[in-house]
C-alpha cells in the first residue's frame, strides 16, 4: 500500500481502464495548504464536492492565479482568477466543482500563501 498526502495531487498512468480505490477516514478538521509561486499539483483535501468559489482555495487567489483541470478529451481547461471580477474559464464565470480524488495544477501568480481549507461537512 502507498500513503498519499491529502493535499498533494497525482495521476496514475495505466495501459488500460482500471479503477483504483482510495481508502481512508474522512477528516473532521480544517487542512493547512500552502501554495508557492509557480505550478504545483494539488487535490481538494476532502471527500466532498465543493465549488471553487466556495472553497478557501478560491478565496485565497490573487490576480492571474490559474487552475488547470484535465478534461475528458485529455486537454486542460483553465480557470483564472481576475482581481475584482472572480474566477473565469473560456465560457465565462467558472463553475468548477472539486470532486473527490480530483487532481489539478494550480499556478500561483503571487507570493507564497498558507491557509486552512475548511471542512465542508459535519460528521
Amino acid at each position: 500500500s502507498v500513503t498519499v498526502d491529502r493535499v498533494t495531487g497525482f495521476w496514475i498512468r495505466s495501459p488500460e481502464a482500471h479503477t483504483f480505490p482510495l481508502m481512508g477516514e474522512a477528516p473532521d478538521y480544517d487542512t493547512p495548504m500552502t501554495f508557492d509561486p509557480g505550478y504545483q499539483l494539488v487535490t481538494y483535501p476532502f471527500p466532498a464536492e465543493v465549488a471553487l468559489t466556495n472553497s478557501m482555495i478560491g478565496a485565497n487567489a490573487v490576480d492571474n492565479d490559474t487552475i488547470y483541470v484535465l478534461d475528458d478529451t485529455g486537454d486542460y481547461e483553465g480557470h483564472t482568477y481576475y482581481e475584482g471580477a472572480g474566477w473565469y474559464d473560456d465560457n465565462g464565470l467558472s463553475e468548477l466543482v472539486f470532486t473527490p480524488g480530483m487532481s489539478f495544477w494550480y499556478r500561483r501568480a503571487g507570493s507564497t500563501v498558507t491557509f486552512d481549507e475548511t471542512v465542508p461537512y459535519t460528521l
